[in-house]
């Protein structure tokens, strides 16, 4: 647990012109984790299994946001799912550019916990509905669990398991 022996910030040297693309927003992210999880005293014990959907290009990043939560959080069980996008084609990677259509297919009849957390940036910025305008409620009642729509920030997604 690196962050308890001294603080980790992976933006210390770096400047970041423009945060538009995937690379700066995932450095800003993991930034923004590190500096709430170094200030997080939080000592639930209730456990929770979630998962969360990403797309391909995010999906090891991902993975490890989510190692980094349960090492400070051992009562959180986390489930990242990679989703391809066959809609738009496989070579669209990217989690902003998922359907509905892609989640649904990807993670019906899978064990997803007690909430699916999906990224803002999946869903259209007025309404909580995707590109190919299924719903986020379509999406809870086809996979049959909680669905929340989480913003593109370390904090907000750390927030989510200590609540």
């Amino acid at each position: 647990m690196f962050w308890q022996k001294e603080k980790y910030h992976p933006m210390k040297h770096m400047v970041i012109c423009t945060i538009r693309n995937g690379v700066g927003l995932m450095r800003k992210f993991e930034y923004e984790l590190i500096e709430a999880l170094n200030k997080t005293c939080y000592s639930g014990t209730q456990a929770k299994k979630m998962s969360i959907v990403t797309g391909v290009a995010a999906y090891d990043f991902m993975c490890r946001m989510a190692d980094l939560v349960m090492d400070k959080l051992p009562h959180v069980s986390i489930d990242v799912h990679r989703v391809t996008n066959v809609y738009f084609g496989d070579r669209i990677t990217v989690a902003g550019l998922l359907t509905g259509q892609d989640v649904i297919n990807a993670l019906k009849g899978k064990e997803l916990g007690q909430c699916l957390l999906m990224a803002s940036v999946m869903f259209k910025s007025d309404e909580p509905v995707m590109l190919d305008d299924i719903h986020v409620d379509e999406v809870k009642k086809e996979l049959n669990t909680q669905v929340e729509i989480v913003e593109v920030n370390g904090k907000a997604f750390l927030d989510r398991f200590i609540r």
